[in-house]
C-alpha cells in the first residue's frame, strides 16, 4: 500500500522513538522500518 504512517521522534539524550500511525499494516510496516533504521545507523531502536 506504499502509505508510510510512521514517523521518528528524537529524544533527549540522543535517543530515537518510532512509532506507527493507524492503518492497514501499520505494524508490520513500522517492523521494516525499525529493521532499515537499525541496519542503517548501527544502533538498536
Amino acid at each position: 500500500m506504499n502509505q508510510q504512517k510512521f514517523f521518528f521522534e528524537l529524544l533527549p539524550g540522543g535517543k530515537v522513538k518510532a512509532a506507527c500511525g493507524r492503518g492497514f499494516y501499520t505494524k508490520l510496516d513500522l517492523g521494516i522500518v525499525k529493521y532499515h533504521f537499525e541496519v542503517g545507523s548501527g544502533e538498536k531502536l
